[in-house]
């Protein structure tokens, strides 16, 4: 039987065709959830970074601002955006980080939300364009959606000052609302799924599907459920087939009229299930909930009224209000209706930049860099932050693990462990090497040292170590020589036979210094 959603035509003359507005609306309560939740991904990740504060965004730490400059890929996140570059000093850092938590508290409880949702956009922003090796996936998507949020009512209030059109007279408070910013909401999270789907073109994802058999084989990443999953390689092949499907389909559904209820149901379900499964397999920091909160977003009023009046059963269970008047109030909300908001010009801004993403995206099918247009038309991404290429394990995951080693060699020629000071240099593999990461950000720091091989990165990493030891230590035990060693261990294919492993030992980089 359809739903209200899916069957209730506009009681007004309507702006959009009905079945646009049941692909792009967004109800009220998922966009609550999300000022909320963005708000509280941007405190964790402001906590755990202000960790190594000095460490990563300061002249003393790994990456200085000369070597920030001097780095040669052409990054998403230009430096010249970033407003931690203007100082080197702990304090700035400190201060900006601090300006990041009041701004991102100001959102959580809905106080003048455009202003801290423009501030929590701009420094995250800054924070990455400053040392943008330490972002993943998910920190590009984070980014893009404060973007499309400032298209969107994140509190009742705004709603209520927004609405353009309700389509049922009768309500005070509409249900659902819809615009070109709902719509590049839902746009953008489905252009993730989708081009990283486009660009998975290796035989581990198309023929033999031994993706994830390999993802959870680079070790960087691997929990002790991913290892021992490692042992059951067809189930392997089906996630890998389950994913791939996924990635392909599952949006797309979101953007046929039929259903929408239970698509918007079941696929974001989907979704969640999917992450929560990389997180449960791979240590991969804040990406899985990062992905889930913009998943539970897309909830349909259906679900958030089941959810109201689930928690009223249990409030009354508790003894904490009576069942009857919040089953009632979920009835009422469950008419959903129908707000058309914004004005004609933040549409036609947000309409332009949606369009932007999608060309932006379709040209980096054929080449990673790709621009949309010239200057200044080509630059707009990267001074919006709206500049993204999904490579998640494209066109294929590694297929080697290993690990890293960082050498410190001393005047008479003895070797040291620069990275964990007074532990033993791992000569074998640790029995799990994400566990020797005490942050994401250092796990990123170390292995973009490998990926993107950037000399002023490694140069900096190295040097930042090697004063850390002196700094610690006698004269007689000064470091002189800092390496960094990638000690790969190369993955045989699925369902061959265990046999020992080849181990190379690959340098990537070496600094002289003169401690004295």
């Amino acid at each position: 039987m359809a739903t209200a959603w899916e069957t209730a035509a506009p009681r007004t003359e309507a702006a959009l065709p009905d079945w646009l507005v049941r692909i792009f609306a967004l109800d009220v309560r998922g966009l609550i959830a999300l000022r909320t939740g963005m708000a509280g991904l941007l405190l964790v990740d402001l906590a755990v970074r202000a960790r190594d504060l000095v460490a990563h965004y300061t002249d003393a730490g790994v990456l200085p601002r000369a070597a920030r400059i001097a780095m040669k890929w052409d990054f998403s996140e230009p430096w010249w955006m970033s407003l931690h570059m203007l100082s080197g000093s702990a304090w700035w850092q400190a201060t900006l980080f601090t300006v990041a938590a009041i701004a991102a508290a100001m959102l959580l409880f809905g106080y003048r939300t455009r202003t801290a949702l423009f501030v929590s956009w701009l420094l995250l922003f800054s924070l990455h364009a400053r040392f943008p090796l330490l972002t993943q996936g998910g920190d590009a998507l984070l980014r893009c959606m404060l973007f499309w949020s400032l298209f969107l009512p994140l509190t009742r209030s705004e709603v209520r000052g927004q609405k353009s059109e309700v389509r049922d007279q009768r309500a005070n408070d509409p249900t659902l609302v819809c615009s070109i910013g709902t719509s590049a909401f839902i746009v953008q999270l489905a252009v993730m799924y989708v081009f990283t789907a486009m660009l998975k073109t290796g035989p581990s994802w198309r023929y033999d599907f031994s993706a994830t058999y390999y993802a959870l084989s680079i070790d960087h990443f691997t929990s002790e459920l991913g290892y021992v999953l490692l042992g059951y390689p067809r189930l392997l092949q089906a996630l890998t087939a389950f994913a791939i499907l996924l990635e392909w389909i599952g949006p797309l559904l979101l953007l046929i009229p039929i259903r929408q209820t239970w698509v918007r149901i079941v696929v974001p379900l989907a979704f969640i299930g999917f992450h929560l499964g990389l997180a449960a397999t791979m240590d991969l920091g804040t990406f899985p909930w990062i992905c889930i909160l913009f998943w539970v977003v897309l909830f349909p009023p259906a679900a958030w009224n089941g959810l109201e009046q689930t928690l009223a059963v249990c409030r009354e269970c508790l003894g904490l209000g009576r069942v009857k008047q919040l089953m009632a109030n979920a009835r009422r909300a469950s008419q959903d209706n129908v707000a058309l908001i914004g004005s004609a010009a933040t549409n036609v801004i947000a309409a332009f930049f949606l369009g932007y993403v999608v060309l932006m995206n379709i040209n980096r099918l054929a080449y990673p860099r790709a621009m949309v247009g010239t200057p200044p038309l080509s630059t707009l991404g990267q001074v919006t932050g709206l500049d993204q290429y999904w490579n998640m394990f494209s066109p294929g995951p590694y297929r080697f693990g290993g690990w890293l080693r960082i050498e410190g060699e001393t005047a008479d020629g003895r070797i040291v462990n620069l990275y964990r000071p007074g532990e033993p240099l791992p000569d074998a593999k640790p029995v799990n090497v994400s566990a020797t990461y005490s942050t994401q950000y250092w796990r990123r720091c170390l292995v973009t040292m490998y990926e993107f091989k950037e000399q002023p990165h490694i140069a900096g990493g190295l040097s930042y170590f090697a004063r850390r030891w002196n700094g610690s230590h006698e004269s007689r035990d000064q470091i002189v020589r800092a390496r960094l060693i990638h000690m790969v261990e190369h993955v045989p294919p699925p369902f061959e036979e265990a046999t020992p492993r080849e181990i190379e030992r690959r340098e990537l980089g070496v600094v002289e210094l003169n401690p004295y």
